[in-house]
């Protein structure tokens, strides 16, 4: 009875309704199109590559609205926590949906809203079938697998490719031209195969493993199986981690401040996620696991070993065991003798677990542990505002983190500790004031000498380190067209970022 009453509700529905939904699946969708406009002027340069990638496989496997978990709903950043929540009590009060015209009676659920929703997002009442042929028979019929190709050169000749006219001239090793190629396999709730190379201008095709280039110069592979028993997921490979709001662990697609105000200032935790980024740095590269203790724990369990770049230095007056370096290179550019040399000199390992406890659908409860280890000592330089930077070879984090959901407000928070004993915390909440406007509200403080290595939580500066901050947003629906949006934003610094003469240079630019 149940679904009949159900379906008397819905009839005027349809009649009113079916230009709107019969057009949303006739027109083209344009994916680029739907980025932009959702995250335009961003404030500062944010990786589109993930979230682009991520979507994809949304819109060629929609999610099932019936059965998709609250943490990958929220990872579109189209729907809000509070609208989440109305969703799931309507299925759980009402039944399983029986057609997309129905989430217009849901609370929340405006114009707008579905209309950014209906590319990624199906109607099944029933579970889907587990295929249970063998594996590798399922990755060749997998008719979701794509290749990449890019080719990409400046025509003007620069001087780093030309002839050099004496020895103490430095010039490129390879061409100019920049190659990357991405292939990449994926059945989303069962397997991902993925195989990314790049070689930027200046670089070298070669092999020579006395400096650890094999061919391209940077490979990135990953092979996740997901729901093998009580393993939700297992990754080899590259991978990313994303618990809490990001303090220890940020992954993939991370949105500043911008266009959208509300949607993303709560991170979701997403866990563990296969990495194929051309970004040769941020990653983590070896195991992972997630396991389900029971219905309400969940356990992930990592381990990483990566080789990043550095310029190893031999303290004055010692022997050569006793090299450091100042700061990880970022640049993933090896061009020159210098970059080449300091290619893969540093061995980061990191080994971690979290705990994730979700008692209820309203509260979920986690807490993180992570162990890193140089097999150099990281000693930064002696300026004002490098006092504060971490030192040594070995780091230990550890942090507590939670949502919770009541009467329409969506409650957030985490706070971490550093083996220095530095602190970091970030709390907020999101609030559909009405059905057309929406209100977000965030503290952070990092303190001076908070030291994490994966962390991008909400923040002003790249690093959560050295601020403290209040935020709030609005955003109001006009119509399905127009909506008005603003932010406020006050941080402040305990101490220095800057050298006096970086500080001087911006004085100058103001």
């Amino acid at each position: 009875m149940k679904h009949v009453r159900k379906w008397c509700l819905l009839i005027p529905i349809f009649l009113s309704s079916y230009h709107f939904i019969q057009a949303q699946t006739n027109e083209h969708f344009d994916l680029e199109s739907f980025v932009e406009d959702l995250f335009n002027a961003q404030e500062a340069g944010i990786p589109y590559e993930d979230f682009y990638e991520s979507l994809l496989l949304l819109y060629q496997n929609p999610l099932n609205l019936n059965s998709i978990s609250n943490e990958r709903l929220k990872n579109t950043y189209i729907l809000s926590s509070i609208q989440i929540e109305h969703l799931q009590t309507y299925i759980i009060e009402k039944g399983k949906l029986i057609t997309l015209y129905e989430l217009q009676i849901i609370e929340g659920f405006d114009y707008v809203t579905i209309q950014k929703l209906l590319p990624f997002v199906v109607v099944d009442s029933k579970e889907a079938d587990n295929d249970d042929r063998p594996l590798f028979k399922r990755i060749l019929s997998e008719r979701n697998n794509y290749l990449i190709t890019r080719y990409k050169q400046v025509l003007e000749k620069r001087k780093g490719y030309t002839p050099a006219h004496s020895p103490d001239e430095t010039r490129y090793a390879g061409s100019p031209a920049q190659i990357y190629f991405r292939y990449r396999i994926a059945k989303p709730g069962d397997f991902s195969f993925g195989l990314t190379a790049e070689k930027d201008a200046g670089e070298a095709i070669v092999w020579d493993s006395k400096t650890k280039r094999y061919g391209m110069d940077y490979w990135s592979f990953h092979f996740m199986l997901e729901r093998q028993g009580e393993f939700r997921r297992v990754i080899i490979g590259d991978y990313q981690l994303q618990f809490g709001q990001g303090l220890l662990f940020g992954a993939g697609f991370s949105v500043g401040k911008g266009a959208e105000t509300i949607n993303t200032v709560q991170r979701v935790s997403l866990g563990i996620r296969p990495y194929s980024s051309v970004l040769e740095s941020g990653f983590m590269r070896g195991i992972t696991a997630n396991y389900s203790l029971s219905d309400k724990i969940n356990i992930t369990a990592f381990y990483s070993r990566l080789k990043q770049d550095a310029n190893l230095k031999i303290v004055e007056g010692s022997s050569a065991e006793d090299e450091f370096f100042s700061a990880i290179q970022t640049s993933g550019f090896h061009r020159t003798p210098i970059e080449i040399i300091n290619k893969r000199r540093v061995t980061e390992q990191m080994q971690g677990i979290n705990i994730a406890y979700l008692p209820t659908r309203q509260l979920s409860l986690g807490s993180t542990i992570v162990f890193s280890h140089f097999d150099f000592p990281l000693i930064p330089g002696n300026k004002p505002y490098q006092f504060f930077e971490f030192r040594g070879k070995t780091n230990i984090n550890g942090s507590l983190y939670g949502d919770f959901n009541w009467q329409g407000f969506s409650f957030f928070g985490e706070a971490a500790i550093s083996e220095s004993g530095g602190m970091g915390g970030v709390i907020g909440l999101v609030k559909n004031l009405s059905s057309r406007l929406g209100f977000a509200f965030i503290l952070r403080s990092y303190q001076k000498d908070f030291h994490t290595f994966r962390g991008t939580a909400f923040g002003e500066n790249s690093r959560n380190i050295n601020e403290k901050g209040v935020y709030w947003g609005f955003k109001y629906t006009l119509n399905r067209k127009l909506q008005l949006m603003a932010y406020y934003d006050s941080f402040s610094f305990q101490w220095t970022r800057l050298s006096i003469q970086d500080q001087l240079q911006s004085s100058v630019k103001c």
